[in-house]
């Protein structure tokens, strides 16, 4: 994960938009929509507590406003982090792709007779 770290943001958002173009973009893709997702689901969490506080609804309501808030921010934090692999494992198999020139050794060892 650190070589990918080390890469500038103009460089990560060109590797995204090849991982989304490729075919092995397909678990990436599907975690963007779950992110998505999960992102809506914190939002109406947070819409419904504040309907629920303003009509003064019952004590089961804000304990299920709060389950789906809790959830639906420890999958968005999943799904970051499968992002964040899927994408490594593309930058990986791209540097195989291509290797780098490697230059020849120098012999540092002093021959015997």
């Amino acid at each position: 994960m650190m070589k990918i770290k080390t890469l500038t943001k103009d460089q990560k958002r060109k590797l995204k938009k090849e991982l989304l173009a490729s075919e092995e973009g397909l678990i990436y893709r599907k975690a963007n929509r779950l992110y998505i997702i999960c992102i809506v689901g914190i939002t109406y969490a947070l819409f419904v507590t504040a309907y629920d506080i303003y009509n003064q609804t019952g004590l089961i309501n804000y304990i299920l406003d709060g389950l789906l808030f809790v959830f639906s921010g420890i999958f968005a934090l999943k799904v970051t982090n499968i992002k964040r692999q899927e994408l490594y494992k593309y930058y990986v198999s791209k540097q195989k792709e291509k290797p780098e020139e490697k230059k020849p050794r120098k012999n540092t060892r002093s021959k015997k007779k």
